[in-house]
């Protein structure tokens, strides 16, 4: 595995149509407990179609909220076991899309490209040819060129039938090494285009680092495609009349977040969703460490779960008119609400916020959200934003606190701190720096690998301690105790245990000779009273 540099320009500052704004932050909750994950959407007539986590598609319906299974069949979940199969089993939908002959086209990494028969509704034309429920147009244990099609994400269909897709990686499958892929830097993700007349798929795009959504123009001259490793979005010229077909060019770059999924409007502009966000005052992992592959590396060996809450707490989406420029953003800037979106749909002026991590399906009202007036950068107060100092209190020297005259022992320590930083070479200093991240890593490392062995330790005490208090229960009214013990304290280097009630010991002789002497009480330690880590349960001693 060879890891890459991933050397982004300077995240963008919030200035502009990216100011500061809480207007993410008021969307409301629709549909709640009704789907899990909702990464794609479609909206037909007010009802919702959204793919969730455990492989389902589920209908919406407006009014109640109420869901109803459309995909896959009760028949096929239980033959893959729903819903208490293992992450994968029955699919799980990203990518979705309405056809052009009224069907649902989806992305599934597990399963394929799909074409799913909508239920039976008025607009939405029933056809007879499904195996099942659902056609497989592009299985994934497709090879393309060699390569698997791995992480399928994103998917579009053009006017005359012919679907492009997005492969986030070749080399991960699992919507779950999304980490993976973004800290390897790695660019076997591709762009691949499926033309029924012909049967199979074939590469469009190549060397992308984790392409994620993709959107047609209005006449689909160009195909727009999110690089979200990158935080841009290129420009594939695709249309048969176009003086530039065959080429690609960038339709947006330095972008404030990992881009995820881009959909169009009527208005001919483009919503786009960041799974992260990324801004001057909150650089990403990649901006910080995109030149550093030796301490990605030490990051992607950390529980996911641990780095997820590292990362930045703040949701964003912003709308791109027809040229790539951002017309305005919509932001959490605490990550209550979203910290993270995968996909706006805007209907009838309401945008749908899809998500990989909730439990409902957040609507803004357009309509109700003020126009924010642009405003040069370093003037006045962004809305939500707080002081302009970023500090959210008093300005220095203009109110109480400590005035920039006095020296106190922290300023002094300051001073010197900076003086010794302003003494060293750049070089080494950037040495110093990775040096210090490097050791935090690997420290934190350590700590995890021993919370695990405690762990381990502490289910062979409890296994012990269980077949002691058994072997205790039936020796107990046959055998006078070995020992008899009244409030006695044994202290070890780990903890101490005081023993509450007269207490039998039994020792047992193992490896070494040594003895392990475990006191089984009912009442061996009081809660309150019990260190952590348990390691008072044993006393070892040699004969």
């Amino acid at each position: 595995m060879t890891w890459c540099c991933c050397r982004l320009p300077p995240p963008p500052p919030l200035i502009g149509p990216l100011i500061r704004n809480d207007f993410l932050a008021r969307a409301t909750i629709y549909a709640q407990s009704r789907v899990n994950a909702p990464e794609s959407m479609i909206i037909v007539d007010n009802y919702v179609y959204a793919g969730n986590r455990d492989g389902t598609i589920v209908e919406i319906e407006p009014g109640t909220q109420q869901s109803r299974l459309i995909h896959p069949s009760p028949a096929i979940l239980r033959a893959c076991g729903w819903p208490n199969s293992p992450v994968g089993t029955c699919g799980r939908p990203l990518g979705m899309r309405r056809t052009r002959d009224d069907h649902l086209l989806v992305a599934d990494p597990y399963r394929g490209i799909l074409k799913v028969r909508p239920p039976n509704r008025r607009t939405w034309v029933q056809r007879g040819f499904f195996d099942g429920n659902y056609r497989v147009l592009v299985s994934n244990n497709t090879l393309v060129n060699g390569k698997p099609l791995g992480y399928l994400n994103d998917v579009v269909q053009s006017q005359n039938g012919v679907v492009f897709f997005t492969s986030s990686s070749s080399r991960w499958r699992d919507p779950n090494d999304f980490m993976n892929i973004t800290l390897e830097g790695e660019t076997s993700g591709r762009v691949l285009v499926y033309d029924p007349n012909k049967g199979y798929p074939q590469e469009l795009v190549t060397n992308l680092h984790f392409p994620n959504g993709v959107e047609l123009s209005p006449n689909e001259d160009f195909l727009l495609i999110a690089e979200g490793g990158r935080s841009r979005i290129h420009r594939a010229w695709i249309g048969r009349n176009s003086p530039r077909r065959g080429t690609i060019d960038v339709f947006a770059e330095n972008l404030p977040g990992f881009v995820d999924n881009i959909r169009r409007t009527n208005r001919g502009t483009y919503w786009v969703a960041f799974s992260r966000a990324r801004h001057a005052n909150l650089p990403s992992v990649l901006d910080t460490y995109g030149t550093q592959p030796a301490i990605r590396e030490h990051i992607m060996q950390m529980p996911r779960e641990d780095v997820m809450m590292q990362s930045p707490k703040f949701g964003i989406i912003v709308e791109l008119d027809a040229n790539g420029k951002i017309i305005r953003s919509l932001q959490d800037p605490s990550g209550h609400v979203y910290s993270g979106v995968s996909e706006v749909n805007e209907v009838n002026n309401v945008l749908y916020l899809g998500s990989f991590e909730k439990n409902f399906i957040g609507r803004i009202d357009l309509s109700t959200l003020p126009q924010l007036p642009l405003q040069p950068a370093g003037t006045g107060t962004s809305p939500g934003s707080g002081s302009t100092s970023g500090t959210g209190g008093t300005a220095p020297g203009t109110g109480a606190g400590t005035s920039p005259t006095q020296a106190t022992p922290m300023t002094q320590l300051l001073d010197t701190v900076r003086q010794n930083v302003a003494s060293l070479d750049a070089e080494r200093l950037r040495t110093m720096v990775l040096q210090l991240v490097s050791k935090l890593v690997e420290t934190v490392l350590q700590r995890r690998k021993e919370a695990q062995e405690m762990a381990i330790l502490m289910a062979r005490i409890r296994q012990m301690q269980d077949q002691i208090t058994l072997l205790r229960q039936q020796l107990v009214t046959t055998a006078p105790p070995i020992f008899d013990m009244t409030s006695s304290a044994i202290d070890t280097t780990t903890a101490t245990v005081t023993i509450e009630t007269t207490t039998s010991i039994i020792c047992v002789l193992i490896s070494r000779l040594s003895k392990v002497c475990v006191f089984a009480s009912t009442a061996m330690c009081l809660e309150a009273t019990c260190a952590q880590p348990r390691h008072h349960l044993i006393v070892s001693f040699s004969l």
